[in-house]
């Protein structure tokens, strides 16, 4: 059976199990309605990024609305209640990006580093773990940060241009290259080297959010302004508005397990089946919110 989809939203989380939408929100004991982000660890246990900390679903009776939280916030040690963005390292340990901070949690402690240990940056806005190294990438406004397995912090100048460091988004792809999304364009970092990419290789729009890949290995970057791109390792091919996409901005992206590539945007949310937009008009078609932050898809439809 194939998994629920999760979607976040700026007014709680909807949940689409392929034919009909459910709703959890703060009454359902989320720790905000403002979810940025939901992100799955590698047991299947849901996280979600609110404005107010983060919440971990707990997995224990059958229907949506009946599922309980596990709230995390300022009060449990973590620096700042304002969740940027999650991971989770090989050891298991979970990392959230905060506005003052990176946090790693070990099941029980929460561990925070900051500036004073040697980050570019505390208003932090993605983390990732290398599969390669088990380290944990950062972006920051400042630039990139790694901390290896050891705690030991390096730092990487991504562009001499100033908003090249301002990194807001980052992916890890099965052959090791990291890529930047940026107010500046598009980065893979690969052999400790930068290669951008911009409006001479295709790429119209400089301000990068969602980084993805499909199954046939194409990345999917999505733009502020002008829809999302899709990179055949070769050319750029960009789908907007005129193409059937739903909105612009684009939020949220990921393949589900049939091979549909699914957006969240400013307006709802659309489906590409390889051919043709399916589109879901936010609340008008049943979604909490009009924007869209996050989509992942859960393991057993849960």
């Amino acid at each position: 059976k194939n998994g629920n989809l999760w979607i976040a939203t700026t007014d709680g989380i909807t949940i689409y199990n392929g034919k009909s939408f459910s709703s959890l929100s703060k009454k359902n004991g989320l720790a905000s309605n403002n979810v940025s982000l939901i992100y799955a660890d590698k047991n299947g246990n849901l996280w979600m990024n609110t404005d107010s900390g983060v919440s971990k679903i707990i997995f224990e009776k059958k229907a949506p609305q009946d599922k309980s939280f596990d709230n995390y916030s300022f009060v449990n040690g973590i620096y700042d209640s304002l969740i940027t963005s999650i991971t989770e390292d090989g050891n298991g340990n979970i990392w959230f990006g905060t506005k003052s901070g990176v946090v790693k949690y070990n099941g029980m402690d929460f561990e925070n580093h900051t500036t004073k240990n040697g980050l570019l940056d505390n208003a932090i806005q993605s983390v990732m773990k290398d599969e390669h190294s088990n380290g944990i990438w950062i972006g920051t406004q400042k630039g990139l940060n790694k901390i290896s397995e050891n705690g030991k912090v390096e730092t990487f100048r991504v562009s001499d241009v100033q908003n090249g460091n301002k990194v807001g988004k980052l992916f890890v792809d099965e052959e090791g290259n990291l890529w930047l999304g940026t107010t500046n364009g598009l980065y893979r970092f690969r052999d400790l080297a930068f290669a951008a990419f911009s409006d001479k290789d295709g790429l119209k729009n400089p301000f990068i959010f969602p980084i993805f890949r499909d199954r046939k290995k194409n990345l999917w970057v999505g733009t502020l302004e002008n829809g999302f791109y899709k990179y055949d390792q070769k050319t750029f091919r960009n789908f907007s508005e005129k193409d059937g996409l739903i909105g612009t901005q684009m939020y949220a992206g990921i393949e589900d397990e049939e091979g549909s590539i699914w957006m969240g945007t400013n307006k709802g949310v659309s489906v590409f089946d390889g051919k043709n937009f399916k589109n879901f008009h936010g609340r008008k078609d049943g979604l909490k919110s009009d924007s869209v932050t996050s989509i992942i898809q859960d393991r057993k439809g849960r």
